[in-house]
């Protein structure tokens, strides 16, 4: 009913996306998006925001609106869990949808991207997958745009989801 999906791998969410392209008649290619994009979609600022708009992120350094209402899912450090409305994953209309009309973009569930990066892992180097977002178990320092989290692709987590883009098919 509205939730976002969580405890999938980057494969998994890869894989998904792949059939989802191949069973979709619209002549779009779904996948996850690279870290630029998520962040470009998380950022989008419009000269004249909706009144249903929770505002861009760049302008606010905390989750809250203009009004002081939560705009995000995550655990505040500083008071009460769930304060914010949520005290696990929440139905994504939950909050107001930021200036590009997206839910969610911070808070709530992470999310997958295709940006791979190496990582440290004990004496040997890894790669792992960049998530984005933070979520609602998480702090606000983790739910900021710029914020990012390294996860090995076949990691599945109960606050890591993902979301796809589209572009057109090349002929």
């Amino acid at each position: 009913a509205n939730f976002p999906v969580v405890g999938i791998s980057q494969v998994q969410a890869t894989l998904f996306c792949e059939w989802y392209t191949n069973h979709n008649l619209d002549k779009l290619i779904y996948r996850l998006p690279t870290e630029q994009e998520w962040e470009r979609a998380a950022s989008v600022l419009s000269e004249k925001p909706s009144k249903k708009s929770s505002g861009s992120p760049v302008k606010n350094n905390y989750l809250r609106n203009a009004k002081g209402a939560y705009i995000a899912n995550y655990f505040p450090i500083y008071g009460n869990f769930g304060i914010d409305g949520g005290l696990y994953p929440v139905q994504v209309q939950s909050y107001l949808p930021n200036n590009a009309g997206c839910f969610n973009m911070q808070g709530n569930v992470a999310e997958w991207t295709s940006t791979a990066m190496k990582f440290k892992f004990g004496e040997n180097m890894a790669e792992g997958y960049l998530i984005k977002g933070g979520a609602w178990n998480l702090p606000e320092a983790a739910c900021t745009v710029g914020s990012r989290s390294i996860l090995d692709k076949n990691n599945q987590r109960s606050y890591v989801g993902f979301r796809m883009v589209a572009s057109a098919k090349v002929n």
